[in-house]
């Protein structure tokens, strides 16, 4: 993995929380990352500790298995606040 992988400067990659907006996939990473989207949207989502490194992901598509529109999700497929 590469270690120039921080967010803020990348236009594909989030920063904490995204929004998919049904462009189809949105990649969120943080320490406490977020993604929303519109159905058949996919949400990548990606928790980073202290150092930028990865130590927890989940990936989820909205529509399927309880994932609705528009609601924040972590990388546990639960709401986020």
């Amino acid at each position: 993995m590469s270690q120039t992988s921080k967010a803020e400067d990348d236009s594909v990659v989030r920063k904490n929380n995204g929004n998919a907006a049904g462009t189809g996939h949105v990649l969120v990473r943080g320490k406490h990352p977020k993604a929303k989207g519109k159905k058949g949207d996919m949400l990548y989502i990606a928790k980073e500790d202290s150092n930028g490194e990865i130590t927890d992901a989940g990936v989820f598509e909205v529509g399927t298995d309880g994932i609705e529109e528009n609601v924040f999700y972590g990388i546990d497929g639960k709401v986020a606040e």
